[in-house]
Parts: C-alpha cells; structure tokens; sequence
C-alpha cells in the first residue's frame, strides 16, 4: 500500500540526495548535543526517546545508542519531568535533552517538533536498537516504497512464549498494519506531521497512530531485530500479563475510551 506523496523511493544517488535536501534545525526546549553527533549538523535520522525516571534503564541504553553504526543520526531524550537523576545522566552523556510536558504521546510530538532528521524513529528506553539501525531503516523505506515501518521484536528474555509474543507482534504488523512502541516506530517526518503526530491520548497512542498511517503508507517490517525488556511479563506473570494485553486491544477496538484501559495497563506493568 504505496503512500500518497510520501513513497519515499530514494532510487539512485541523486534521487537519495535530492530526498535528503534540505533537512530541518531543531528548536525549543534543547540543552545538550550528543558528543558523538557534534559533527552531524545534518542528520538524517532522529531518534526519539520519550523519558520520565528512567534512570535504572538509561546505563544500557546509552551504552546500546553509542553503539550504533552510521554518520546521520541524533538522539533526543524528551523528557516528562523525571526527578530520579534521568535528566542530568542523558544531559552529561552528550545526548540532546527536550522538555516536554508528561505524557508519552506528548513527548514524543515535542521530541519530533525538535528533531533534524527527515525520518523519526520513537524509542523505548528499555529497548535496544540493532547497530545497523540507520542503514536498515533507509534501505527498508527505499525496498518497500513507503513512509514508515518498524523492526521485528524479541525479549531479552530467551522463553517459549516470549518468542510467540515477538512472533505475534510482526504478524500483527505484516497482516494488519498495527505496529506498537516497543517495536520502533520509524516514520518520515513530513507524513507525521502532515498527521497531526501522535494522538494526545493517555494510552494506545501508537495503535491509533498505526491506524492512521497505514491510510497514508504501508507500515513495512525491517530486517533487524530491536530487543525489549520482558520485566513487565515476569513481575505481572506471563500467561496473566498477555491475557490483559489482548484484552485492552480487544476493549479499545469495541470504543472503550484509553482513560479507561489506563486502569488496566497500569496493572501489568
């Protein structure tokens, strides 16, 4: 399902620099470069992390964005107000830090309002990237000729029905354009803000985005894998942690407003 004036087909090498043209300047709330970024005045990449007390996860998320290959990127901590220390760590770290008000929905428009890059990609802080992560995601946009896509999902947890949650969230994406957030979301910034962003809804934010931008594009699968935390499944139970998931899709699929599903969520995580 092609995008409509957002194929996103880089084509050659004077298509891909013509694609690249012109990338935008950050703005508002900024208080920090990323040292590994100080050269990249034009990135073409942008990736976002939305933050409140995240303190015990950034250790190894700083480490893992360190890490990462490729000349044209930027990390952007939009963060919620923490008070546990998050701020100062992603601060003297080198990162680009972005006050926003709380809210993940809310933090990563404000991240995406202040990134350069001509593509955003919405990060977990308790999720790791493949070190490849910049190529494979413009040679996915460029292979499927579309706007946005995500990466496949496993744990960090190595269990039988991890491995069947992961295989059901790709499923979900490759058979009903529904990509969640801890699978990475990467999308071009012109189509996110030709959409508004993401809702300004307290939960399943990236399940209505996903619905309104497989309107506008395919929503394609990367080749990578992106590795996220299983703390939420093992503290709330595996079997009983799934069973609520499904639950809140199927519930918000019936109307059920996300303020209501909150009290759910907050239970299993």
């Amino acid at each position: 399902m092609p995008g409509r004036g957002h194929s996103g087909r880089l084509g050659n090498s004077g298509a891909r620099r013509n694609f690249w043209k012109n990338p935008r300047s950050a703005h508002g709330g900024l208080h920090a470069r990323n040292r590994h970024n100080s050269v990249k005045s034009n990135p073409k990449l942008s990736i976002i992390i939305p933050m409140l007390n995240e303190r015990r996860a950034l250790p190894a998320l700083l480490e893992n964005l360190a890490r990462l290959e490729g000349a044209s990127h930027e990390v952007i901590f939009a963060d919620g107000g923490s008070a546990d220390g998050s701020r100062e760590l992603a601060a003297k770290s080198g990162f680009r830090l972005a006050d926003a008000p709380r809210g993940r929905a809310r933090q990563m428009n404000a991240g995406a309002a202040a990134a350069s890059g001509e593509v955003l990609l919405f990060l977990h802080a308790d999720s790791r990237l493949p070190k490849d992560c910049e190529a494979l995601i413009f040679s996915t946009l460029e292979r499927e000729n579309c706007a946005a896509g995500c990466f496949r999902l496993r744990f960090d947890m190595r269990h039988p029905l991890m491995k069947i949650c992961a295989f059901m969230s790709t499923f979900r994406v490759k058979h009903r354009q529904i990509a969640f957030g801890d699978q990475g979301i990467f999308v071009k910034k012109t189509l996110f803000d030709k959409l508004g962003g993401f809702p300004d809804i307290p939960l399943m934010e990236d399940y209505r985005f996903s619905e309104t931008l497989a309107r506008e594009t395919k929503i394609a699968v990367a080749d990578g894998y992106i590795e996220t935390s299983a703390r939420r499944f093992t503290d709330g139970g595996m079997l009983r942690t799934m069973w609520k998931m499904q639950k809140i899709q199927y519930l918000y699929r019936k109307g059920v407003a996300p303020e209501e599903l909150l009290k759910l969520y907050r239970d299993v995580r």
